[in-house]
């Protein structure tokens, strides 16, 4: 079962936390922090299995801890920006093949905005932290001569 988790969770972080994805990657700390994570999910397991719950509620529940522990996409979260507010950029990078590319590299760049931001689940409807956001990207396609 944990082998399981460990892929459903990997699998969830390449899709919505590619840029943790890369780090890890290139920290070669990957394989580390998959099992790391999904032993910090082992006493969910045992107590879920204790009331005889179905292996996909148990996968189910056990994903969604590992992941509430993730906080917001900020992946996701300039991806919207990205295609919302910018939407020639979007195109580009998505035609060009390097849209995902290009997101990482937006979340690298936007990473103290967000800090400073205190970015969460509480703060991600927050329009100042969107037009904050706005202006980092706005900054980072200027520099790299998008705009």
């Amino acid at each position: 079962m944990k082998e399981r988790i460990f892929e459903l969770y990997r699998d969830y972080i390449r899709d919505h936390h590619p840029d943790l994805l890369a780090t890890l990657l290139e920290e070669q700390r990957a394989i580390t922090f998959f099992t790391e994570q999904v032993a910090s999910a082992e006493d969910l397991i045992i107590v879920l299995t204790g009331q005889e719950q179905p292996r996909s509620v148990i996968e189910e529940e056990c994903l969604r801890r590992l992941i509430t522990s993730l906080g917001p996409s900020r992946y996701d979260y300039l991806h919207s920006i990205l295609e919302e507010e910018f939407p020639k950029h979007f195109e580009k990078y998505y035609e060009q093949g390097i849209l995902y590319t290009e997101l990482i590299n937006l979340v690298r760049c936007c990473q103290p905005v967000f800090e400073e931001l205190q970015f969460s689940e509480s703060t991600i409807e927050d329009r100042y932290t969107r037009y904050a956001i706005i202006g980092a990207v706005h900054e980072y396609l200027e520099s790299s001569g998008g705009l």
